[in-house]
């Protein structure tokens, strides 16, 4: 099937469809107006940020590494662009077009080994798997995550079985890019960074060599992270300072870190193939197959690890990235049969067809994918925030100001002008009485749930939502927002 490969010329007409057609689904998605997933108004709210030039846009987009920089970024371009549009999402452009080229990539990686009906059942199995199609309608931006993880594994296995010099390159970028994306996808690439680093221990070339080789599909992760540390220090002033929200996710929280139960049967169904996969591999003696399950099983770590930690491109890009691993894997164990054994080839294709059509079977208890959806109404959002400063203006003599704590903040304070509110991604509460001596303080802190429990200010004061803080004391609850008046005990 090497015949089909396109020329350069080809390839990027290819790539400018793939994108035309990402573009026009978001234009159908637009017109529609679907409510938009939690996470893609804040990142969209961080890249306005970004275009007003605003400090703590910059320090939203370095500043905690469960918000890596590289998907706000992306949506940059896109809201610069569609500025002049009422509702412009950047996310909801993201996912259309990453979710186009997950399928074309699909196909066309099918057919290289082959036959076109055979790539399309794949191709179709991919998108019926449950969590790949509807999340698109809400701005999800998990597809971003499973794009990067179709990459990376293309390339693993290029190396592995060809040692292609492209391949390699492939490996580095990728690993480059993901090393700015999602501490999850981050996770899984260390894992499959180790199996290449086995494979080299065990190839057959000169000791420099294997050393080049590893200096090359590390280096763009290294770089890239140590960019991320390098814009840490000089916009927050430490250079570790993304860190320190790390332990918002606790091994021991509640019940213990879990696979997401509303994937734990879907994931199980993958498993279970898998491992059919890789013993027909062992039999048949297919390495390349074996590498290619070992790396997709890697996923279940970080699924386990931070599957429930709120943001949804971390659940459902890793179960995205599983369900991509086993129909990699299964397009290249068929595509190792050559054309005598049309009916094994046939089966194999087949079966993750039969596998995502089953889960949709009334007996098999799996639940939809967990999408936080909001329909965004800014006229809510600015009512509540008068009703607020209405709230608190009870001497107009001296100056107010309230701080509105984490990412939630800036959704919450997009289109906003005024100067009584201000978003804090990193509140501490003596710094802000010295530099506001005199000033009514306040501080507003949404409940700890989905993506607003990964904040700092969770972090650095655990219980601030239910008892307060320090210095603080109940004031009034505004929905999911919690508002505290600070009253200091000292004259700085």
């Amino acid at each position: 099937m090497d015949s089909i490969r396109p020329n350069p010329a080809k390839r990027l007409k290819e790539a400018l469809a793939v994108v035309a057609a990402g573009v026009l689904l978001f234009g159908v998605l637009l017109w529609m107006e679907p409510p938009l997933e939690r996470e893609a108004l804040i990142r969209d709210a961080v890249a306005l940020q970004l275009l007003d030039g605003a400090t703590e846009g910059r320090q939203a987009l370095v500043g905690s590494i469960w918000w890596a920089p590289l998907p706000s970024l992306l949506n940059v371009a896109p809201l610069y662009v569609m500025q002049w549009l009422p509702h412009a999402n950047g996310s909801l452009l993201l996912s259309a077009v990453c979710a186009v080229a997950l399928l074309w990539l699909m196909y066309r990686f099918c057919r290289l080994r082959l036959a076109r009906i055979e790539s399309v059942y794949l191709v179709v199995a991919l998108a019926l798997v449950p969590g790949f199609a509807q999340p698109v309608f809400y701005g999800a931006a998990h597809h971003w995550n499973a794009l990067l993880g179709f990459a990376l594994l293309t390339a693993y296995h290029a190396w592995r079985r060809e040692h292609s010099l492209r391949g390699l390159v492939l490996f580095g970028s990728i690993g480059g890019l993901i090393a700015v994306s999602g501490v999850d996808i981050l996770f899984w690439a260390v894992i499959v960074f180790g199996l290449l680093a086995l494979h080299e221990i065990g190839r057959r070339a000169t000791g420099a060599e294997k050393r080049a080789t590893l200096l090359l599909a590390a280096l763009p992760g290294v770089y890239a992270a140590g960019l991320w540390v390098l814009l840490n220090w000089l916009i927050m002033g430490a250079p570790l300072f993304f860190l320190r929200t790390w332990p918002a996710i606790k091994p021991d929280a509640g019940a213990g870190i879990v696979f997401p139960e509303h994937l734990a049967p879907g994931i199980m169904v993958w498993s279970i193939y898998l491992l059919v996969i890789a013993f027909v591999a062992m039999v048949t003696r297919r390495g390349a197959v074996l590498c290619l399950v070992a790396a997709t099983m890697a996923w279940l770590l970080p699924l386990y690890r931070f599957g429930n930690a709120g943001l949804t491109s971390m659940e459902l890009g890793g179960w995205l990235a599983l369900t991509i691993g086993a129909l990699i894997a299964t397009a290249v164990l068929a595509g190792s049969f050559d054309k005598r054994h049309i009916r094994t080839r046939m089966l194999f294709c087949l079966a993750p067809l039969a596998l995502v059509v089953a889960m949709y079977a009334p007996h098999i208890p799996l639940a939809p994918p967990s999408l936080r959806m909001v329909i965004d109404q800014p006229e809510q959002r600015h009512a509540m925030l008068d009703d607020i400063a209405a709230h608190i203006d009870r001497d107009e003599n001296r100056f107010v100001k309230v701080f509105v704590a984490g990412f939630e903040a800036l959704h919450l304070l997009k289109g906003y002008e005024g100067n009584t509110f201000q978003p804090a991604l990193d509140f501490d509460f003596q710094q802000v009485v010295m530099d506001y001596y005199g000033y009514r303080l306040y501080l507003l802190v949404h409940r700890p749930e989905g993506v607003a429990a990964l904040d700092a200010i969770h972090v650095r004061y655990p219980q601030i939502y239910r008892r307060g803080g320090p210095l603080t004391l109940h004031d009034s609850d505004w929905g999911p927002w919690r508002l505290y008046e600070i009253t200091p005990k000292y004259k700085p």
